[in-house]
């Protein structure tokens, strides 16, 4: 979001430069002295000047500027059209009115940015192209506050590096290079790699296009205990999940993990569109999860499945929607979820578990009154909100966990590939893994495949290796995921929009005991719509 720039706009309003600064206040002359020195920190991030005295002596108005000085300058502002033009679009003042009096006016007053003040200062200094440069970056500058001049100029490089790599449906988030390089504590390798995997994953489960092209299924729609409740008292959403009374193994019988995991990116994606449409401005963190975990079974919280597939939800929301937690509200907590959180903080930055509350049977109805309206609020969370015949449950409206019926369950197909003549088979034994290269010698080919174990899960993953650099380290396309194949066989396509060797990976290092037997084929296609099967 840019900063705005708000200054006088009647002429009653604006008193003569001399006379204002003459008049001002000793607090008001510390006030101004502090806002030189913000000033003086952003415009040396830009590299606009080199010190502090520089900046002192020919970039701000001050008490000492002379009528001379300040008529050179309006000259320099009425010869100069580029100038003259830029200053008139972005300055408050009216047409009629001298710019250079009126903004030292201003600047002194507290009516504009100090920040932009000390830029449109420099421009009338700068040369006509200098100019053009500086009103550009100004207009791409996304102002955030909290941060240091250094980790802005992370951000900035960031974007610079990525911009182009990002979709624009992603770049609908105005903070999202702050996001990702705060999600990486401002390393900006870290947070270069971590955005363009995040690309990846995006294209994969085709996010962008969610709320368009997606239908969620109906058993999904039904039987995940979840909602978007409501907006807090800064406008954050407010998403119930109802954690304790869900059918965790029902759940993983009902759908593969991967359109699971879609769907969640589903609400996510849903509950962040609203945020960013009814907000003035855009919101650092605006998410708000309650989960309730009242009659959570000790049996869902040690099986081993429900803690895979808990772990691997998390870290995708981690590498892929980071600094958008404001705060999680853990309430009815049993004791024993305590040992399941202790293996999901594996995967949590501490930023994000220094967010999380755990509450008990008690004290969780007060932390959610901090966040949120009592008329907002359900009854049976301590609100005022009820359904229409005045039950607390508010069921009219609040998803409740159910038993999820077997007749729900996917269904166990026949394997299929191991008795396709052109299928290969492969035998993995315990902690080995198993990697198949293609050489793509074509931009933009398709890389087609499908798999199958004759029992158990795999890991799959995808690398890439650049024909040009045979030095260099390869380039994670797919992290790796569990894939189970059980219920159907695993197909996937991926573009090579680069030409290289690509290399898919099943893995088995994770088991101690279990060869997996998988069968596969896989194909690349080539842009003018030749494929070869390999």
């Amino acid at each position: 979001m840019k900063s705005e720039f708000r200054g006088t706009s009647g002429q009653s309003e604006v008193l003569n430069a001399n006379e204002q600064v003459n008049d001002s206040s000793k607090s008001d002359k510390r006030q101004a002295d502090n806002n030189v020195t913000i000033c003086f920190d952003n415009i040396k991030s830009l590299s606009l000047v080199d010190s502090e005295q520089e900046f002192a002596e020919t970039d701000l108005p001050s008490t000492h500027s002379t009528d001379n000085e300040i008529e050179t300058d309006a000259n320099i502002y009425h010869s100069n059209e580029d100038i003259k033009q830029t200053v008139e679009e972005t300055s408050p003042f009216t047409k009629t009115e001298q710019p250079i009096s009126h903004m030292k006016t201003c600047f002194y007053q507290q009516k504009c940015t100090s920040y932009k003040a000390a830029i449109l200062f420099k421009v009338l200094k700068s040369t006509t192209n200098q100019l053009l440069d500086l009103k550009q970056s100004f207009d791409n500058m996304t102002v955030i506050e909290g941060i240091t001049p250094e980790q802005q100029n992370v951000i900035d490089e960031l974007k610079r590096r990525t911009i182009n790599a990002v979709s624009p449906k992603m770049l609908e988030d105005e903070l999202l290079f702050y996001r990702f390089a705060k999600a990486r504590d401002f390393d900006l390798a870290d947070a270069e790699a971590m955005i363009r995997k995040s690309k990846i994953f995006r294209e994969e489960l085709k996010i962008d296009k969610l709320l368009t092209d997606y239908k969620p299924p109906a058993n999904l729609v039904k039987y995940v205990p979840t909602q978007l409740l409501c907006f807090d008292k800064e406008g954050c959403a407010v998403r119930y999940v109802d954690g304790g009374r869900v059918d965790a193994k029902g759940l993983w019988n009902l759908a593969k993990k991967q359109d699971l995991l879609k769907y969640f990116a589903y609400r996510i994606e849903q509950d962040a569109e609203k945020i960013f449409k009814n907000s003035a401005k855009p919101k650092k963190a605006f998410y708000l999860p309650i989960f309730n975990m009242e009659e959570l079974a000790y049996s869902t919280v040690t099986h081993m499945k429900t803690l895979q597939y808990c772990l691997y939800f998390l870290k995708c929301y981690v590498d892929n929607f980071p600094e958008r937690l404001k705060c999680a509200v853990v309430i009815n907590a049993p004791f024993y979820f305590l040992w399941a959180f202790s293996v999901f903080k594996q995967v949590l930055p501490a930023t994000i578990i220094q967010k999380i509350r755990i509450f008990g049977r008690d004290g969780w109805k007060e932390c959610l009154q901090e966040f949120i309206d009592a008329d907002d609020l359900p009854a049976f969370l301590g609100g005022n909100r009820t359904d229409p015949n005045g039950n607390p449950q508010c069921k009219t409206f609040v998803k409740w966990g159910e038993p999820i019926p077997k007749r729900c369950y996917m269904r166990t197909e026949r394997k299929q590939l191991a008795s396709v003549s052109d299928s290969e088979k492969v035998s993995i034994m315990p902690f080995s893994k198993e990697e198949i290269s293609f050489e793509v010698n074509e931009e933009n080919s398709e890389l087609e495949w499908e798999f199958e174990t004759k029992n158990r899960d795999i890991d799959f993953s995808m690398y890439f290796k650049e024909a040009a650099l045979e030095e260099s380290q390869p380039l994670e396309l797919i992290p790796k995921q569990r894939v189970d194949t059980c219920y159907e066989t695993e197909k996937g396509l991926f573009k090579c929009e680069k030409i290289g060797t690509y290399t898919i990976v099943f893995d088995n290092s994770y088991s101690w005991v279990y060869t997996k037997e998988l069968y596969y084929r896989a194909s690349v296609k080539s842009p003018n719509g030749n494929d070869q099967w390999i």
